[in-house]
């Protein structure tokens, strides 16, 4: 009975594989159109009072315009590019009078870079214009690092809700990943649609699991 159970949760969980693949590709599909269109600013996309699911809003090539406020940049730490562990620098945008703020991420810095005040990674001055993909906001899990209470420098994730409180203002429901811009902070990646995942091989993995757990059952008893 017990190799039967394992052997039909192993199958169980390989289809469930299959499955997550088949979302995949598809969330892969509406990904690669989104970055195939042309950027648009940021409030074509984002639209007050009128309700968007927050997935509609990922993807997108956006512009957006303002003053970043240097003195609210934080890091986010516990991020690697390319396998070397480092952090994201993230500082709001403060987008004119009453138009509130937009998180920008502008990429990713070593562990050697302790603080977001580090004159190496201060944002420019004045009135800029960021081009980017929007990214979502992460909501904290059960293994996400406990931050200190009150205001912090670092992170564990990107929290738009706690930035906001931090920084006194408003912000936008979507993160924009700052692309081409100069280093440091070093530019992400684009967000690539190709990428298939892991799930086929975990589903061959579960079948694998079930085929090993019967044939082994099957030998010892024969």
């Amino acid at each position: 009975m017990v190799v039967a159970v394992f052997a039909a949760v192993c199958l169980w969980l390989g289809f469930w594989q299959l499955d997550r693949g088949r979302e995949r590709a598809e969330e892969n599909r509406v990904l690669a159109s989104r970055l195939s269109s042309d950027p648009v600013p940021l409030d074509a996309l984002i639209i007050p009072d009128v309700p968007v699911d927050d997935a509609d809003l990922v993807g997108w090539p956006v512009t957006v315009s303002g003053s970043y406020l240097a003195e609210q940049q934080v890091l986010v730490r516990g991020r690697a590019l390319d396998g070397s562990p480092g952090s994201w620098v993230i500082v709001p945008l403060d987008t004119g009078p009453g138009a509130g703020a937009v998180a920008i991420n502008r990429g990713w810095v070593p562990l050697e870079v302790t603080s977001p005040d580090d004159a190496r990674i201060a944002p420019p001055t004045g009135f800029v214009t960021v081009e980017g993909i929007t990214a979502a906001g992460e909501v904290a899990g059960r293994f996400t690092p406990e931050l200190p209470t009150g205001e912090t420098e670092v992170y564990g994730i990107v929290d738009l809700d706690r930035l906001a409180a931090q920084s006194g203002t408003s912000l936008a429901p979507v993160v924009v990943q700052a692309v081409g811009t100069p280093s440091p902070p070093e530019p992400l990646p684009v967000p690539d649609p190709t990428d298939p995942g892991p799930h086929t091989a975990y589903a061959v993995l579960g079948f694998g699991f079930a085929v090993v757990a019967v044939g082994g059952f099957a030998a010892l008893v024969g």
